[in-house]
């Protein structure tokens, strides 16, 4: 059976790893996930900010897909380079079976994903979501956030082959304005290195754990 050719796309912090392909301002994939500490130290000197980086490159160091064929890109760099929606449509459809989306505390009111929005609308290609999550809580009503991050929402919970979000209070918050697909499946980050954080004990109920937090019990 072929591997899926996979395109993994994320918000515009990411690291570097020269791709040979058509598109630009994409990057190939990053090493796969080990535990030596050489490797890690290596993987952190790519980046200041080694949370977006586990964000940004989890699923790829360890999905089984063609490596050769998939790569990261940001999609709204395209758009600000002068690609239509549609340009960006037809070359994913040509070049790749799925769309990850990377995503982290996205759900916040200083925060418009209109340009995101106007890509995924126009997308005719599988796609999947994980990681996104509400920076700080918010009052009960859509309206609350921009109108591009409303439309991005909208478009996640219709097209999307899986809605992953952070955490508990991301998914009753979605649920609650009427997006009923979202699912809290935790941080991509939590899927790198998963043997690392299956021994991690539950915390206890109000002790440390962030509102967010897939441990709350219920």
């Amino acid at each position: 059976m072929r591997l899926p050719r996979v395109l993994f796309t994320r918000l515009p912090t990411d690291t570097r790893y020269p791709f040979e392909g058509q598109l630009p301002f994409s990057d190939s994939m990053p090493r796969p996930a080990r535990t030596s500490l050489r490797n890690i130290e290596t993987n952190v000197s790519l980046t200041e900010n080694t949370g977006n980086m586990l964000i940004g490159e989890s699923l790829s160091r360890i999905l089984e897909i063609d490596r050769a064929r998939s790569c990261h890109l940001n999609l709204t760099r395209l758009l600000a380079l002068g690609w239509s929606a549609e340009r960006i449509r037809d070359e994913i459809r040509k070049h790749f079976d799925l769309v990850v989306f990377l995503m982290a505390n996205a759900i916040r009111q200083d925060f418009d994903l209109g340009d995101l929005a106007d890509a995924v609308s126009a997308l005719e290609t599988d796609l999947m979501v994980f990681g996104i999550g509400m920076q700080d809580s918010l009052p009960p009503t859509l309206s609350t956030l921009p109108e591009g991050s409303q439309r991005l929402l909208y478009l996640f919970d219709q097209k999307a082959l899986i809605f992953g979000v952070r955490g508990r209070e991301t998914e009753n918050w979605l649920h609650s304005v009427g997006f009923s697909r979202a699912k809290a499946l935790g941080c991509p980050s939590l899927y790198v290195y998963p043997q690392n954080m299956l021994a991690v004990a539950p915390p206890l109920r109000g002790k440390h754990c962030h509102s967010d937090c897939l441990w709350t019990p219920h």
